[in-house]
């Protein structure tokens, strides 16, 4: 019985090779038990012949409707309806895709449906219904409220599966994120309602980190400096221009710096953290600590006297999100799938960017190719070339005939595979993300960041700042805080 149950529920070694066998014998064993029931005479109970019978009422009016009140036991009586209501509940059993399990349910559902509107057929005859023809009015209410629950969640996911087209710039940006994370275009033009287009020209000041509220920058064209602390100090970033302002400030200095122009960088294994600024060129993003929103600890978060500034080093298009959509995305909100396509693309880049600042190793695409004019692309004079290359055959999905006759043969199973209900979701990654939702609030009121932030004691602070429910699991509370005004209840 053990060995039983280990092949049937997976316990044991070599139980996921072996379980379909088992569901398979255990099928004809129950196949068999029917046809031996089947077999078996109508009346098993009947009493000896010497008895004298005792006619109960029921057999008294069956007899006088010249009916038998004996109870018969027939093998097979669904009828032609019936057989098909039976067939789709048995495919949907057999798939594993939510849609293709939703299709089979409806149309078991309809001829359910149809079954009971036709009145349930004569058992011995297999293609007509019996007579005098009669409706079962609770069967058919239950049907069609089943039905019509199964029918409108399968217009969801048929919806969910429709082709999205995007033009111009969107579409661009969206070939980045394709190649990076794989995020289709259905899920892609969810991000492009939560994000909004910016453009900045030379010497602009894109956000200084101790005031402005953070956003997840992408750089479609041009680049971005990032300017230490140091820096930040000497440049008096309230005397820098915003948006719309003048461009002769100090600012030009610095991001001249940085271009090239004081120092060689055309080499593109010239490792940029030797520069007095970081440059973030097309096809990087900016402020990469705020993925640790998404549940995952990468780090790169910075302490209470973090001044540094983002400057536009020439005129540069972006793309980008506050911390709300980003809570948005992160929590599976807009679409359930989204986060994972995040994480994926903070793993992307956090190895990309080690590889280029850290390892001094030339910049290279998604496909693993160099950028074809390395230089060029750090100055912020082209684009990368995950942006301006067309999707190549590799590239492009199947044939939609052909892609769904794939999808239809991968999603068979009998079994349904382990750990679908499994999330992970690391104590880190919720520490992490406790410590940028307040360090996002605090710079929206501007008020000074906790001196503890870069340790796990600013939770206090989080949850007297109704912030605690945006955590993904609870984190311990080491200490309070006395330097920040828990009194603003003004949560991000």
């Amino acid at each position: 019985m053990n060995s039983l149950c280990g092949l049937l529920f997976g316990r044991g070694e070599g139980s996921s090779s072996a379980r379909p066998t088992a569901l398979l014998l255990l099928l004809l064993l129950w196949i068999a038990a029917v046809a031996t029931l089947a077999q078996a005479p109508a009346n098993a109970t009947a009493p000896p012949a010497d008895a004298t019978p005792t006619a109960s009422p029921t057999a008294a009016a069956a007899a006088g409707t010249g009916k038998s009140a004996d109870r018969e036991l027939v093998l097979y009586g669904t009828g032609s309806y019936g057989t098909l209501v039976n067939l789709f509940f048995t495919l949907s059993a057999l798939f594993t895709d939510i849609l293709i399990i939703r299709v089979w349910l409806v149309l078991a559902y309809i001829f359910l449906a149809v079954n009971v509107l036709m009145n349930f057929p004569d058992i011995t005859v297999w293609d007509t219904n019996s007579s005098p023809h009669k409706i079962i009015l609770g069967t058919l209410v239950w049907t069609l409220v089943t039905l019509s629950l199964q029918l409108w969640a399968l217009v969801i996911l048929v919806l969910d599966e429709l082709p999205v087209k995007l033009s111009g710039d969107d579409e661009v940006l969206w070939r980045m994120f394709y190649r990076r994370c794989g995020m289709p275009r259905k899920e892609f033009q969810h991000v492009l309602k939560l994000g909004t287009w910016q453009q900045f020209k030379a010497g602009e000041l894109v956000e200084q980190r101790d005031k402005d509220e953070p956003r997840l920058y992408v750089v479609f064209k041009g680049c971005l400096h990032l300017a230490p602390r140091e820096i930040g100090d000497s440049a008096a970033p309230d005397a820098l221009p915003r948006k719309g302002g003048s461009s002769a400030t100090n600012a030009q200095q610095h991001t001249a710096t940085a271009s090239g122009t004081s120092k060689d960088t055309n080499s593109p294994t010239s490792p940029y953290n030797q520069q007095p600024v970081i440059a973030i060129p097309s096809g990087t993003l900016a402020n990469l600590y705020l993925f640790n929103l998404f549940g995952i600890c990468i780090g790169f978060e910075k302490d209470a006297d973090d001044k540094a500034l983002l400057l536009a080093a020439t005129d540069v298009t972006l793309f980008s999100w506050d911390v709300t959509a980003l809570l948005k995305i992160s929590s599976g909100e807009v679409s359930i799938a989204l986060p994972a396509y995040f994480r994926s693309l903070a793993l992307y880049l956090v190895s990309f960017e080690f590889c280029r600042l850290h390892l001094g190793e030339a910049p290279y695409s998604s496909s693993g190719a160099a950028e074809p004019d390395a230089a060029a692309w750090l100055r912020g004079e082209v684009q990368s070339s995950d942006f301006t290359t067309p999707l190549g055959p590799e590239e492009l999905p199947k044939a939609k005939f052909w892609g769904a006759v794939w999808a239809l043969l991968r999603s068979f199973n009998l079994t349904i595979p382990r750990g679908l209900r499994h999330v992970p979701v690391p104590k880190t990654g919720a520490m992490a993300r406790s410590r940028v939702l307040l360090a996002a609030h605090m710079r929206r009121l501007n008020q000074q960041l906790p001196a503890a932030l870069a340790q796990d004691k600013a939770v206090v602070a989080a949850e007297g700042l109704g912030l605690w429910g945006a955590s993904r699991l609870p984190t311990k509370l080491q200490s309070s805080l006395s330097d920040v005004d828990l009194s603003q209840q003004d949560a991000v």
